[in-house]
């Protein structure tokens, strides 16, 4: 669905108000808007005339919405919706829409010209079917990223939506958004694209043929809306040329055991596999029921295991010698058990499903606990796809709704720390999205304020120019709104500290201080847990950068804020040494708060930046992702040494240290820069 993303795009208005557009399907278009002239008409399709225009040395593709029902105010903010849409999908296979606006009453849109394309049906004719099935997959991962940036098509099952680029055969998805802005109702599923997918895209992969029965009911299927995501759809269609069930059919043990005897029929004699046939068939029918729950029961076990690995091992083995190498191994244990008998899911348990989700997440929370960012986020992912494949319709189920809602918090907070911000907003926009569809658990508008927090963090992250007004204020008043929920505390401090941090971007440090002195208030009726104590430590950094950058009477204050953060932290890793989070946090806290030591004592000023150089060592020694804020850390700690001792050996170590953050934020490159400024002098 096209939803209205809580930022403000500039729109480009390629038109005035003396400039008409042509009514379609009428070929009179001298009068095009924005200076633009007719090349030829390609096409008059439901949504109106397609052109391809020119201006000076620029083509483009102007889809003239003339049969268009919105009032032009309505017009323009379903624009900027589908621009902020585009702006998140990095698929090339979408074409990009390059601007719209209104002419004399007719709106219009323009997009990239795809000159170098030939229609879907040439480019079938012309290629084999292994050719053919990989575009297909091509233009699902398309329209699954447009998906989850919230944009639809609505006409995917039109020959002339979807080109193939004679260069590389890569597909080349027309007119994404269209419908929505000629004035169609919004679209309020995913499910007409994936019925045009399947019941129009994947026959003419086919050739236009017949398909064969079991890819006649995956179209069927996807027809009447019975697969969820684009995902499903594709992953039905790959388990079909792998030979593997497909889910579209009914599972009966039957079915299965003709798949089975198919996938390894270059191994089985004639002989036994009748032998095996027959053994197997009445295996099946006689304990397919208890077989279920067999498994059911062992993936329990393994959900009960990945628990007892996430929560109870790190306390009792963390400091342990060699304890790292060893909960890795125990925990790939797990993992290789998940994805061994993930195949065996049956699709229609919601039982079995929903207990390989646990699974999923439970591990995902084991490995991002020992610097397994990139494998957590993968099964993160993995135990979103498997809650939600039920959509809304799970049955109410306390355990499995924290559990959702846990995840869509945690994959974004993680996405957010690992510096992957683009991937971290749109992540939280499917949090704010989904959220609502999470049955038997109370806390879903809490879930939703945590990641409209988390979702501020992410655009500041990539350096957007800051956050609009709009979305600080409506950030403020849902935090606001749960003031009488006493359980949304911890949500309404994240709150906080996300408005906190957005005026600190904007150098409003005024305002910056407000908001985390706002933060430390609610931290004040809840001084329990160490999920409490971290987003306390947080909001205490926070208050101390903006009191150190206003100067005067607020630098007293500012250092007894950074002393009294890190005895937080420190208290944290006593009680948990391993936690990831305390660490960084502690790690910044001693490279800001060493401006405050008094400069008669350089070597405390000394110790606490050795001390914030050999946390982040120690965080890149324990991940085995890459982790551009540790890098970024040893940069900032060496920096400030080398400076303090003049030591330009030091300081080539910090130069050296920043050329290996592959993810940079606002700030990083002046930092690097004061560095070199203060190296000048070294040989």
């Amino acid at each position: 669905m096209v939803r209205s993303l809580p930022f403000s795009p500039r729109i480009e208005m390629n038109s005035s108000p003396e400039q008409q557009l042509p009514q379609a399907p009428q070929t009179n278009t001298e009068f095009l808007p924005g200076g633009w002239t007719l090349v030829e008409k390609i096409a008059d399709t439901t949504v109106g005339a397609l052109l391809r225009v020119r201006r000076g040395n620029e083509t483009a593709r102007a889809r003239i919405l003339a049969s268009a029902r919105l009032a032009p105010e309505e017009f323009t903010r379903r624009l900027q919706q589908v621009e902020a849409s585009f702006r998140g999908i990095q698929d090339p296979a979408i074409v990009r829409l390059t601007g719209g606006g209104i002419a004399h009453g007719t709106p219009f849109l323009t997009y990239a010209d795809e000159t170098g394309t030939m229609p879907l049906r040439d480019y079938i004719t012309r290629h084999n079917t292994e050719d053919r099935v990989a575009l297909f997959f091509a233009i699902c991962r398309a329209v699954r990223q447009a998906h989850a940036n919230l944009l639809t098509h609505g006409d995917l099952g039109n020959p002339a939506a979807i080109g193939v680029r004679t260069a590389d055969g890569t597909p080349a998805i027309e007119d994404f958004g269209a419908a929505y802005l000629a004035g169609e109702d919004p679209v309020s599923s995913t499910k007409p694209d994936i019925a045009a997918l399947g019941a129009a895209v994947l026959p003419a992969v086919y050739d236009g043929r017949t398909l064969p029965g079991e890819l006649s009911e995956v179209a069927l299927k996807a027809e009447q809306g019975g697969y969820e995501s684009v995902e499903q759809l594709a992953l039905d269609v790959e388990r079909y040329g792998k030979g593997l069930p497909v889910l579209a059919h009914a599972q009966t043990p039957a079915y299965r055991l003709r798949k089975f005897v198919w996938r390894h029929k270059g191994i089985l004699l004639p002989a036994a596999i009748a032998t095996v046939a027959s053994l197997l068939f009445l295996w099946f029918a006689m304990v397919s029921i208890r077989e279920r729950y067999r498994l059911e029961a062992a993936l329990n076990d393994l959900r009960g295991t990945a628990g007892l690995m996430a929560v109870q091992m790190p306390q009792h083995i963390a400091n342990l010698p060699q304890s790292l190498e060893l909960r890795r191994k125990m925990i790939a244990q797990g993992v290789a058990y998940l994805d061994e008998h993930l195949p065996e899911l049956n699709p229609e348990d919601r039982a079995s499903r929903r207990t390989f989700a646990l699974g999923q997440y439970e591990t995902a929370n084991a490995m991002a606990a020992l610097g397994d960012f990139d494998q957590a986020l993968t099964r993160y992912r993995s135990a979103q796809d498997l809650f939600w494949q039920d959509g809304a319709s799970l049955l109410p189920d306390p355990q499995v709704a924290a559990a959702m809602g846990e995840t869509l918090v945690r994959r974004t907070n993680l996405l957010l720390a690992t510096r992957k911000s683009a991937e971290a907003a749109q992540a939280a926009d499917q949090c704010i999205s989904l959220a609502p569809g999470i049955r038997g658990n109370d806390s879903v508008n809490r879930i939703r304020l945590t990641c409209r927090a988390l979702r501020v963090r992410a655009i500041l992250d990539q350096g957007r120019g800051g956050i609009s007004p709009g979305e600080l204020a409506l950030l403020e008043q849902s935090e606001v709104e749960l003031s009488g929920d006493k359980n949304a505390t911890e949500a309404r401090m994240d709150a906080r500290y996300a408005l906190a941090d957005a005026y600190e971007h904007q150098n409003n440090h005024a305002a910056a201080l407000e908001q985390a002195r706002a933060g430390l208030d609610l931290a004040a009726g809840i001084n329990k847990g160490l999920g409490a104590s971290i987003q306390k430590a947080r909001l205490m950094f926070l208050a101390g950068q903006a009191e150190t950058a206003l100067g005067g009477e607020n630098l007293e204050h500012a250092a007894n804020r950074f002393s009294e953060c890190i005895d937080i932290l420190r208290e944290i890793m006593r009680r948990d040494p391993r936690d990831w989070e305390a660490r960084e946090l502690l790690a910044r806290s001693l490279v800001e708060s060493a401006a405050f030591v008094n400069v008669e004592e350089p070597l405390a000023v000394r110790g606490r930046l050795l001390e914030a150089d050999t946390l982040a060592k120690g965080l890149l020694n324990e991940t085995t992702s890459d982790d551009p804020a540790a890098h970024m850390l040893r940069v900032r700690a060496l920096g400030k040494l080398g400076e303090l001792l003049n030591d330009c050996a030091i300081r080539k170590q910090a130069l050296d240290e920043f050329a290996k953050v592959t993810v940079k934020l606002p700030g990083d490159d002046g930092v690097a820069a004061s560095v070199r400024a203060s190296a000048k002098a070294c040989p």
